[in-house]
C-alpha cells in the first residue's frame, strides 16, 4: 500500500512538471505573437530606454564630456527613424 502512494505522488509530480512546462511554453508563444504585432518588446526587439538614458542629461551637468554621448545617441535615433522599413514589406506583391 505504501508503494502505491509513492507511485501516485510521483505521477502527480510528473504531471505537474509537464503542465508547468506546457504553460510556460504557451506563455512564451503568446508573448512572441504579441511582439510580432508590435504590442510589446519581449525577445527579439529591445526597448529604447533605460534609467541610464534618463539620468544622462543630469550627469552632463557634472561631466561636460557626456554631452557628446547625448548628441550621438540623439543622432543615431534620428537616423534609425529615417531608415525604417515600409510598414508592409509585401505590399507591392499584393497591389500588383
Amino acid at each position: 500500500m505504501i508503494g502505491d502512494l509513492g507511485t501516485a505522488a510521483m505521477q502527480k509530480a510528473a504531471l505537474l512538471v509537464i503542465a508547468t512546462g506546457a504553460g510556460v511554453y504557451a506563455l512564451h508563444r503568446m508573448l512572441l505573437w504579441m511582439e510580432r504585432r508590435g504590442w510589446i518588446y519581449y525577445w527579439h526587439k529591445r526597448g529604447s530606454g533605460n534609467v541610464g538614458n534618463i539620468l544622462m542629461p543630469i550627469q552632463a551637468i557634472y561631466q561636460p564630456e557626456i554631452k557628446y554621448t547625448i548628441e550621438e545617441r540623439a543622432r543615431a535615433d534620428a537616423e534609425e527613424d529615417d531608415q525604417g522599413d515600409p510598414p508592409f514589406p509585401n505590399e507591392d506583391a499584393q497591389t500588383t
